[in-house]
């Protein structure tokens, strides 16, 4: 099983310098340490897909995470199956 972890970012703005706090924006971020973690001990090093998810940032938002982990995750069980 392939645990996702979520972490939050934050940003804080100031308003014309004058150290006032406008906003603070919290963005949920997945781990792909894991991920990342298991296509280094379980694919070949001539992996395309080890590749291409070593190359992956270690946090990525949301959004973007759940869309490459809905193309990643099928890739990676057919090379499971493989190796």
């Amino acid at each position: 099983m392939i645990t996702m972890i979520i972490a939050y970012g934050s940003h804080t703005g100031f308003l014309e310098g004058k150290n006032m706090q406008v906003s603070e924006q919290r963005e949920e971020l997945v781990s792909f340490v894991e991920l990342k973690q298991l296509a280094r001990r379980h694919l070949p090093s001539n992996s395309f897909l080890r590749n291409i998810l070593l190359s992956e940032p270690d946090l990525l938002p949301k959004q973007v995470a759940l869309g490459k982990v809905e193309i990643y995750i099928p890739l990676l069980y057919e090379e499971l199956k493989q190796c």
